[in-house]
């Protein structure tokens, strides 16, 4: 029996991709990082990223970097947020990297990984512009000064975000910003960087246009491996596919309704005061999925003329009034996705995962 609703995972297209990225980077001599977070890692996922070559995997949470040690022992893994002083003794047990700005805590993982007589990698996180993490160019000398001989760590490099928090976008200026620090960290440590992080996907554009400098020797790619797109940009990745994955949910009602509500207006389920434009009778239906499932903003119909109105917790209203499709209750209707929707239907054990075959092009 089929259960809805369902998301299809296209795993060949997210192999095509994972293979494009890896190898366009690979010709400038810049590693990749491949980022399933969004997935909850799933093993699904990384088996397919990681059959390209792609040997560092990252994700945010210490249960999905679990995941893929438990799966991939062979694979190295990267914690991306910053870890919290409390879970330093699990940070350095199963992350092989973390992405680091606070000396405290990294003082805290050499304290557990030096008990635990293994060496644990530091890629110091530098704030370039977004505002998010990182230790202000500045001050960054005098953290290396202060971190180098801490037994049990290693620093293998730095990095910065970009466009997460403060929408910064990675660019020539602060990118060789960053080459310029990483050599001065080298110069400090007496040893090369193995890791100079330029950011994520949104930093693709300038590897692809030429304008990459060249002491960025890392990306950390979640999106364009994913999804084919640089979606700070809102633009397509030259070669990649984006049919990746697909929502698809089930018709519960099916009625020609008026699209103003009866009665006075309150707060909805939400806390928000909803606003209604009267375009009269409308052909709407209501689906089976709702607000804790997914994000509504982050779904795109894949029949154009399906317009999503709203809903609540366990609801989509749709109206289906101009499509061409003579929808019936118990129809599928079928929806591209955005990151934020993706992220949302991964940790919904109400949403069934399908790992779909390959598709026609």
């Amino acid at each position: 029996m089929v259960h809805y609703p369902r998301l299809v995972i296209n795993l060949s297209s997210i192999r095509h991709n994972a293979s494009l990225i890896y190898n366009l980077l690979k010709v400038y001599n810049i590693s990749t990082i491949g980022v399933t977070k969004g997935t909850l890692s799933d093993p699904h996922i990384v088996d397919t990223i990681s059959s390209v070559g792609i040997n560092y995997i990252g994700d945010s949470r210490l249960l999905n970097i679990k995941k893929i040690k438990d799966n991939f022992p062979h694979l190295n893994t990267v914690l991306l947020r910053i870890p919290m002083l409390s879970e330093a003794d699990d940070v350095v047990y199963l992350a092989d990297i973390s992405l680091n700005s606070e000396p405290l805590v990294i003082k805290a993982l050499g304290n557990a990984a030096h008990a635990k007589r293994i060496i644990h990698k530091v890629i110091l996180m530098v704030d370039v512009g977004d505002r998010r993490e990182g230790i202000l160019p500045g001050d960054l000398l005098d953290v290396v000064r202060e971190i180098k001989d801490i037994k049990g760590i290693k620093i293998a490099g730095i990095g910065a975000n970009f466009a997460c928090f403060g929408g910064v976008l990675p660019d020539e200026k602060n990118l060789t910003l960053l080459t310029e620090l990483a050599e001065d960290v080298s110069s400090l440590i007496q040893e090369e960087l193995e890791f100079v992080s330029g950011g994520s996907t949104s930093s693709l554009y300038l590897v692809k246009n030429g304008k990459m400098p060249k002491g960025i020797t890392n990306l950390r790619i979640g999106t364009g491996i994913l999804f084919g797109i640089d979606d700070i940009r809102d633009i397509g990745i030259e070669g990649a596919y984006t049919d990746t994955f697909i929502l698809e949910a089930e018709i519960i009602e099916l009625k020609n309704k008026p699209s103003l509500p009866m009665g006075t207006i309150a707060k909805d389920a939400f806390g928000n005061i909803p606003h209604f434009e009267d375009r009269g009778i409308r052909k709407r239906a209501i689906l089976g999925i709702g607000r804790q499932d997914v994000v509504f903003e982050a779904l795109h119909p894949v029949d154009k003329e399906v317009e999503i109105v709203g809903g609540s917790s366990d609801h989509m209203i749709v109206d289906v009034t101009s499509s061409y499709t003579n929808y019936g209750v118990g129809d599928i209707i079928k929806f591209n996705l955005g990151y934020p929707a993706m992220l949302y239907l991964f940790n919904s054990s109400y949403v069934v995962k399908i790992w779909g075959k390959e598709v026609d092009r």
